[in-house]
Formats: structure tokens, C-alpha cells, sequence
């Protein structure tokens, strides 16, 4: 029943690493003029500001728009065409918490040290895992429009995962001779009370571990429209599992930007994102079986189970907010299905 719990914090931190990039905070300088940005107001990604191609930003006279970094790549001609480029580099931070359900497909069982077998009166419920993290990235325009990133954290959690076994099935299985009694009718003496019970267990472990993700964002803006999609692969190591978790997901959001004076600027956006993962896990679970007269002790259940991610999708909605020309904030919420997410985090471009 451990090992679930650490599948289940490997799915959220897939989401949670997907979530760490958002939507990133830059300002822009000319050449000579240190932190002044080239025009009015800051961007967080590449950005096509008039609207239409080859239309560049007023500049002073005499003054020529020439990108002063190695990165990204191709820089200079897409300044050439009317775009506006974020500082190539940025570090941040995020806290999180996550909470989902998970199910199980594949369900094997033994009782008391017997042979693994498909058991379908065994019940393994939905359950639901929550986690607690705290995250750090760097990230870096490779390309004008593609971002590639680097985060690893430390998450803690728990999870808890119902297990459900009726009694009359249990004594046909562990002593077939007193469990032939179960047949009679309710209220026969001869029928033990262990065939009217249903035994219920609850796992509910802690957990620990850390976690190392890459990552890319396709982001592009227009005037004061954004667009952004994710893709990030993550490797999960809990103190609970003997082997790395691993898994994909990505994301996508759209949003507009609104200025608001002497404040700075926040960054409006909504989107959804997709995860589908599974693992085939293994453990055991304590049956409390030892108040039935019949049994007199608990019983050790051993499971072998393929875990799911109980929703594919869910939707999520944010905003960033840009402090001054190179500190932003940002907040963002999940919702939909039954997987949520609460998301802070402040990042610095340099």
C-alpha cells in the first residue's frame, strides 16, 4: 500500500512540474541604455507588439536594434521582422499542493502469504493522494520562440486508498469447511457472524522524495494576446519505491495581458492540461480480521495492481503579475474532474 502512494505523488508531480513554468517573467534592454527596456511597459515572451510583421518599435534617432545575447539562437532576425525578445535566462521558485484520484485496473492478491490470483471479491476503492512541494527551476530561450527548463524539488504527501473485503469470501477462502456455513440462511446459529461483515482497511502512508524535470514552452505573443503549450518529461525517486518513476504530460493556455499604471502589468490566462500515466505496483495491507471469533487475527493481504490516474483532463486558470522590470509573481489554481491544483511562485530574468 506504500507503493501506491508514491505512484500516486509521481502523477501529481508530473502536473506539478508542467505547472512550474507558466508564463514567464522578462524585460527587454537596448544596447547601452542598462535596464531601460526598448519600449514601454514588459514582456514575458516573444512578441509580435503592433501586429503585423516588419513593423518595429519606435526607437531614438539614430539608435539600431541589435539583440546583445548568445542566446536565443536566430535572435537578431526576428528583431529584424517587428518581434520584441525576453532576457534569455531566468530562476524561480514555486510552492504547490496537489490532490487527485487514483484507481487500480489488473488487481492480483494473496492472503496470508498465498499465491498471487485474480480475487474479484477483493474491493480496492478509489483513491485520493495529496502532496506538498517546493520546486526550483532555470530555464533558457533557446530558440525565439521555444523555452527549454530544468526544475527538481522536494515533495512531501500522503495518500489513502480503501480496501474492502467481505467476510464470507474470506472464510471460504482461508477455511473452506467453516465457510461452506456462509450458504445458510441469515439467521441460521449455525452460521458464522463473519458471513454478514464486510472488513474495511485504510492506507494512509507518508512519503518523501525528490524529483528532476526537463521541459520545453512553445510560447509566442500578439499585441496583447499570449499563447503558450508544455511539454515535460519528469523522474520521480520516493523514499517508498525501489525504482525511478517516470512520465510525459503536457499543457496548453492562452490568455491577455492588462496594464495597470505604476503597478506593473498582469498577465491573464486559462488552458487545460492532460496526464495519463500508469504503473504496475505491488505491497500489502493489514486486514482487521482479528475481532471475528472465527478468524481471531488480522489478515496479511499481498496485492499486485496496475495504477491509473482516475481523469485525464483538467482546466486551470492564472495570472502573473510583473512587479518591476525584471521580478514577476504568479498564482494558479486547477479545477475539473477530480484532480486540483494551488500553485505560487515568484521568477527573476536576468
Amino acid at each position: 500500500m506504500d507503493i501506491i502512494a508514491a505512484m500516486n505523488r509521481a502523477r501529481v508531480l508530473l502536473v506539478l512540474m508542467l505547472m512550474l513554468p507558466c508564463v514567464f517573467r522578462v524585460a527587454t534592454a537596448a544596447p547601452g541604455t542598462g535596464d531601460e527596456p526598448w519600449f514601454e511597459g514588459d514582456i514575458r515572451y516573444p512578441l509580435l507588439e503592433s501586429g503585423e510583421l516588419d513593423e518595429k518599435p519606435p526607437l531614438a534617432d539614430g539608435e539600431t536594434r541589435t539583440w546583445a545575447h548568445k542566446l536565443p539562437l536566430l535572435a537578431q532576425e526576428v528583431i529584424d521582422r517587428g518581434f520584441e525578445l525576453p532576457l534569455p535566462y531566468g530562476a524561480g521558485a514555486l510552492l504547490g499542493t496537489i490532490e487527485q484520484d487514483v484507481e487500480v485496473a489488473n488487481l492480483r492478491v494473496g492472503l496470508n502469504g498465498g499465491p498471487l490470483e485474480a480475487l474479484d471479491w477483493v474491493g480496492f476503492g478509489v483513491g485520493k493522494a495529496s502532496h506538498d512541494m517546493l520546486q526550483t527551476k532555470f530555464d533558457f530561450w533557446l530558440l525565439p520562440f521555444l523555452n527549454v527548463f530544468v526544475a527538481a524539488g522536494h515533495v512531501d504527501g500522503s495518500t489513502h486508498f480503501p480496501v474492502s473485503v467481505p467476510g464470507d469470501e474470506l472464510l471460504k477462502f482461508l477455511l473452506p469447511d467453516l465457510g461452506r456455513l456462509c450458504d445458510l440462511v441469515p439467521g441460521n446459529p449455525l452460521r458464522p457472524e463473519l458471513c454478514d461483515q464486510t472488513l474495511f482497511a485504510t492506507a494512509a502512508p507518508d512519503f518523501s522524495g525528490e524529483t528532476l524535470a526537463l521541459g520545453t514552452n512553445l510560447a509566442l505573443g500578439w499585441r496583447q494576446f499570449f499563447a503558450m503549450a508544455n511539454f515535460t518529461y519528469a523522474v520521480s525517486e520516493i523514499d517508498i519505491v525501489n525504482e525511478d518513476i517516470e512520465g510525459v504530460t503536457a499543457s496548453a493556455r492562452i490568455g491577455v495581458m492588462t496594464r495597470i499604471g505604476s503597478l506593473g502589468e498582469i498577465a491573464w490566462y486559462g488552458g487545460g492540461m492532460y496526464l495519463d500515466t500508469e504503473l504496475d505496483l505491488s505491497g500489502t495491507v493489514q486486514i482487521p480480521a482479528h475481532q471475528a471469533p472465527d478468524i481471531g487475527d488480522d489478515v496479511l493481504l499481498e496485492f499486485a495492481i496496475t495504477q491509473k490516474n482516475r481523469d485525464k483532463w483538467n482546466y486551470l486558470a492564472g495570472f502573473n503579475w510583473d512587479l518591476s522590470a525584471r521580478w514577476m509573481i504568479n498564482f494558479e489554481a486547477g479545477f475539473g474532474g477530480s484532480r486540483k491544483h494551488y500553485f505560487a511562485g515568484a521568477t527573476w530574468r536576468f
